[in-house]
């Protein structure tokens, strides 16, 4: 029998200690993490990374939470350089919202926004004792509806582009993309526009990210 310690809403504030290291197992030189975030028993997580302190929540940036637990020898989570965190304690779990830049801003401008969620939760075998650390993964992005209006400047804006130069407007992908989260046309013509136009760069992978969102933000409401 598994006994699963699962919570609700993120809250709680990372705590400061030396208890755990951030170096790998063995390893000559031992470095220091900068926060412990402590989850619950047998369960706390070191932080090596950057955190910017001066706004509310903190972010969380090019790090490695390791588990100060002997069950891994691996890292919990490396994250690149590309995308900023949130890093929360909620009940018994620790959670760990990657941001986006999404078209959720005024009037569809991007901005940056929690839009994939991570939990770590602290499995145990209530017969052996012996426990093990799980990851869940959701979509969290809220994406408003566009107004009719909204879309029609992002069409005019759309069939102004010229399919022989590379796409660089990353505002307009994401507002083409926000139509089509709820409307089969924008789908279809959001799928279909690496067929038209050119793509390169920090462009393609926002756009392949897009379609990840988008597929799951579909079939999740499909079920």
């Amino acid at each position: 029998m598994i006994a699963l310690l699962i919570g609700t809403a993120p809250h709680g504030m990372a705590q400061p200690t030396r208890a755990c290291v951030c170096s790998d197992p063995g390893a000559e030189v031992v470095l220091e993490p900068d926060t412990i975030f402590h989850i619950v028993d047998r369960f706390d997580a070191a932080f090596c990374g950057q955190i910017d302190r001066s706004v509310v929540p903190f972010v969380y940036s090019e790090f490695t939470l390791r588990s100060c637990i002997t069950v891994t020898q691996t890292p919990l989570r490396i994250q690149s350089p590309a995308h900023d965190c949130h890093i929360t304690v909620s009940g018994r779990m620790l959670v760990v919202d990657e941001l986006r830049s999404l078209p959720t801003g005024p009037d569809m401008s991007l901005a940056a926004k929690p839009c994939w969620r991570s939990y770590f939760v602290l499995r145990t075998h209530e017969d052996t004792a012996q426990y093990a650390i799980n990851e869940m993964k959701e979509l969290i992005a809220d994406l408003p509806k566009p107004t009719p209006e909204q879309c029609a400047r992002a069409k005019a804006r759309l069939d102004a582009l010229r399919p022989s130069v590379y796409w660089t407007d990353q505002e307009l992908l994401g507002q083409v993309f926000l139509c089509a989260v709820s409307d089969v046309e924008w789908f279809r013509r959001f799928s279909e526009l690496r067929e038209t136009y050119r793509f390169g760069g920090a462009v393609a992978d926002y756009y392949d990210e897009l379609m990840v969102i988008l597929h799951t933000k579909r079939a999740s409401r499909a079920e």
